[in-house]
């Protein structure tokens, strides 16, 4: 929605705001006004002439030869079944908090349909429900494609947080960077909201205690408590083990670990929810783990 108090600037042509009422029409019109630097995009429609078409019925009309151009202050929010770095992902509403999240990991192709406790093996879980887990990050690290199970490894930690220079996963240290130490600047990057991180525009990676009251706080009906209760949430959240930071894939089946954007307890280390067969608890987890991620509406 734009507001009558929004900031708009056009790359072509006159921009004419007509408002009637609670009703926002956009007329553009011959000329050039500069350019803008822009973060968002919008298609106008228009005539040729400063005057408008009108109709007799319900007053100034818009032409519709197509017109397209650039807007500030029209952000492209995520919404329900847009892509995201070529998946599509729908949205989910919290029965507890109210708050919406993504229905699925990011890098999942499915949304979860069984339980692990509906098969007779981890590995007919894996094979059944692999498309659900979703990729593996390193915490606070973008996606540069060190979160796909089969990327490379390279054990040099990186000197930056923000511009790692590959996509391999960095093992061999609890730290994937060798800056950065206490995380802040890594937490801040995963609870960007402008779409330069790891989740869509307008959506983050949680806080611990965002993720908690989804799952195992005091206030949660149905607490998660063990792996069944993870895909009995509604965020349907799998048993997907985890990317050691040796950078071996183990655990698929057996449990399910969910990155935080809070640091731990150790300048190495940052908050993440375990589940298995019996428990669900947090943990303080190495950073150079890799883990699965879902994203919550800012």
């Amino acid at each position: 929605m734009i507001k009558q108090n929004s900031s708009l600037k056009v790359t072509k042509g006159v921009l004419s705001i007509l408002i009637f009422s609670s009703l926002l029409l956009f007329t553009a019109c011959g000329g050039s006004s500069g350019s803008s630097s822009t973060s968002g995009s919008a298609s106008l429609t228009g005539g040729d002439s400063t005057t408008p078409p009108t109709n007799q019925n319900h007053g100034p009309t818009i032409d519709t030869k197509s017109f397209n151009d650039s807007i500030t202050g029209v952000p492209n929010i995520f919404q329900s079944g847009d892509k995201w770095k070529g998946l599509e992902y729908k949205t989910i509403v919290s029965p507890y908090t109210g708050k919406i999240w993504l229905d699925r990991n990011l890098g999942a192709s499915m949304v979860c349909n069984q339980s692990r406790d509906d098969f007779a093996s981890d590995a007919d879980y894996v094979r059944n429900q692999k498309d659900c887990f979703g990729d593996y990050y390193q915490w606070g690290r973008i996606a540069d494609g060190h979160e796909k199970y089969s990327s490379d490894r390279n054990d040099t930690q990186a000197t930056s947080t923000s511009n790692v220079g590959h996509g391999k996963f960095i093992y061999g240290s609890n730290d994937w960077a060798n800056t950065d130490s206490d995380g802040s600047k890594r937490s801040s990057n995963w609870l960007k909201t402008n779409g330069d991180s790891v989740c869509p525009r307008g959506y983050k990676v949680p806080t611990m205690n965002e993720l908690a009251a989804e799952t195992t706080g005091l206030s949660v009906p149905n607490k998660v408590k063990n792996r069944a209760d993870a895909f009995n949430n509604f965020l349907k959240l799998p048993s997907a083990g985890i990317r050691y930071l040796d950078g071996s894939l183990s655990f698929q089946g057996f449990s399910g670990r969910v990155w935080s954007s809070s640091v731990g307890m150790s300048d190495d280390s940052s908050k993440i929810l375990l589940f298995d067969i019996s428990n669900a608890y947090w943990s303080d987890y190495y950073r150079a783990d890799g883990l699965s991620v879902r994203c919550i509406k800012d």
